[in-house]
């Protein structure tokens, strides 16, 4: 799986738990909810945006290494002007 696919998936697993969660917030907070899974599924929302947003900010980071690496790598490979 390439970089820009993990972004991806991320950032779309990071916006649906935004979403879910402020759904959820809101039926908790107008709702009579009192039971446990409501709090675990919360939780849970939590612990899932939080792993992506990791994984996002580990591959952004890991991606910038690579490019660096390539750049330099590239410029090391390329001939070299003489002054004139």
């Amino acid at each position: 799986m390439n970089l820009k696919t993990l972004n991806r998936v991320c950032f779309t697993i990071c916006i649906l738990c935004i979403v879910a969660g402020v759904v959820l917030s809101l039926a908790i907070i107008w709702g009579e909810i009192e039971d446990e899974i409501v709090w675990k599924t919360w939780l849970t929302l939590g612990i899932f945006f939080l792993g992506a947003a990791a994984t996002l900010t580990v591959s952004r980071l890991f991606g910038e290494i690579l490019m660096n690496e390539s750049k330099s790598k590239n410029q090391a490979n390329s001939p070299q002007k003489s002054p004139e």
